[in-house]
C-alpha cells in the first residue's frame, strides 16, 4: 500500500510565506496568513473566505474539524474587535454535521440576539447553522 503524503513543499512555502508577512494584529496575524484568509465586513457581519490548503485535509480527505473550528473562532473575533472591541471566546460548541471537501469555502458570523451569541452559517451543499457563545 502507498502513502499518501502532503505537498512539502507547499507546506513550508505557506510556512515561510506566513512567517515572512505577519504581524500581531487583525487579519495580519501569522494563521490568518497561514491559512490564506480573505476578509470581508458589513456592520454586522464577518464572512472570511479561503482556499483550503491540501495540508488542512485530515486523511479522510475532509477539511479538518480542528482547522475550521479554528478559522471560526477568528472569525468570531474579527466581528467583536470591529463592532465592540477585543473578546475572549468563552464557550464553543461545534458539531459537524457533514464532511467538507471543498475548494474553496467561506465563514459567515453574525450576532443573533441581545445575549451577543454569535452564529456562523457555512454552505458547503447545504447550509448549517453553529451558535457560538462569546
Amino acid at each position: 500500500m502507498s502513502e499518501k503524503k502532503i505537498n512539502l513543499d507547499a507546506a513550508r512555502q505557506a510556512f515561510e510565506s506566513a512567517a515572512s508577512e505577519h504581524s500581531q494584529e487583525f487579519e495580519l496575524f501569522f494563521l490568518s496568513k497561514f491559512y490564506g484568509l480573505h476578509y470581508f465586513y458589513t456592520d454586522k457581519t464577518c464572512e472570511i473566505t479561503f482556499e483550503p490548503k491540501e495540508f488542512s485535509f485530515n486523511p479522510q480527505g475532509s477539511l479538518h474539524g480542528g482547522v475550521i473550528t479554528t478559522i471560526m473562532d477568528i472569525s468570531m473575533g474579527h466581528l467583536l474587535k470591529k463592532t465592540q472591541g477585543a473578546g475572549v471566546t468563552l464557550e464553543i460548541k461545534v458539531q459537524f454535521m457533514k464532511a467538507l471537501k471543498v475548494v474553496n469555502a467561506s465563514v459567515l458570523v453574525d450576532f443573533l440576539g441581545a445575549e451577543k451569541v454569535l452564529r456562523l452559517w457555512h454552505q458547503s451543499y447545504l447550509m448549517q447553522m453553529v451558535n457560538c457563545a462569546l
